[in-house]
């Protein structure tokens, strides 16, 4: 049962979400070539290839390894590897936790965010796309941008439960994420909208799924030798979506919607429970793995 504050809302639907946020960011000035600074360039929210200590998924078991994955991180990072100007991704990185040095001018927190526990969506968009605050139980929310006429999916995010808040219930919302650094409550009273009842989201669970479903991220091991030898092969770091696969997919994503746009329509746990099926064996067949968890 999602469990919901005294805030009125509309009535929640059963979506699937196409979410476009920005590719990966390069900044102008790196510090010392090993500091990726944290991202202050309002409403464009960048993605980073980052390496992790995280759990994912082999034979219905999760396990633990250092992984490798698309993401958004808004904080600063250690670059483990510049692979060059003509490389994509351009860097490897690793968060930096606790978070430090934190802007004041604009709203940075990192959404969806998928480190330490269950994943959580709780802001992003939807001042600006309604649906977006009125999602059920069950519905899927596909993260990721485009490249080369292509969706390349970073977090595939299956809603198991959610509450509602507003701006004068940001110390609940915080009793429930409980990551300190991951929004600067106080900060973000000044930019939520008065007049919104925003929804938080948190991401179903191998533990806990919804039919079956759970949130995971398309990841790959890290290994030494690769990352030395930059022998990273760009269709092996992410999960893409492009015109030639299966009508059911392709009759609910498009490649070439636009970055900042998003796609949502409503739909039952029949259709989500093929499509998430779906994604999961297209991740099995471009070569990666279900990151269910990554630990900062």
């Amino acid at each position: 049962m999602a469990k919901k504050t005294n805030v009125a809302t509309n009535p929640s639907l059963l979506s699937i979400v196409q979410f476009l946020h920005h590719g990966e960011g390069i900044p102008k000035n790196v510090q010392c070539k090993m500091i990726f600074p944290w991202n202050q360039t309002n409403n464009r929210h960048y993605r980073k290839y980052m390496c992790c200590s995280g759990k994912y998924m082999e034979s219905g078991v999760e396990k633990t390894d250092r992984l490798m994955f698309w993401g958004e991180w808004e904080p600063e990072s250690y670059i483990i590897k510049d692979f060059g100007r003509k490389r994509f991704p351009r860097y490897l990185q690793k968060p930096l936790w606790p978070c430090v040095n934190f802007p004041t001018n604009i709203p940075c927190g990192t959404d969806p965010f998928v480190f330490n526990k269950p994943f959580i969506y709780d802001f992003c968009g939807q001042d600006h796309y309604p649906s977006l605050r009125n999602l059920a139980v069950g519905s899927l929310i596909l993260f990721g941008f485009r490249k080369n006429s292509r969706f390349v999916v970073d977090t595939v995010f299956v809603v198991g439960d959610y509450f509602d808040y507003d701006i004068n219930s940001l110390d609940f919302l915080q009793s429930k994420i409980s990551e300190k650094d991951y929004l600067a409550m106080e900060q973000m009273k000044s930019f939520l909208d008065q007049k919104i009842k925003y929804r938080c989201y948190l991401g179903a669970t191998p533990q806990n799924p919804y039919y079956g479903m759970y949130s995971f991220v398309p990841c790959r091991q890290y290994k030494f030798d690769d990352i030395v030898n930059n022998d990273l092969n760009k269709g092996k770091t992410m999960l893409q979506l492009g015109p030639n696969f299966n009508t059911r997919i392709q009759n609910v994503f498009n490649p070439n919607l636009k970055q900042g746009k998003k796609k949502c329509i409503t739909s039952d746990i029949a259709d989500i429970k093929d499509v998430w099926n779906d994604i999961r064996q297209l991740t099995f067949d471009q070569g990666l793995l279900e990151g269910t968890r990554f630990y900062l």
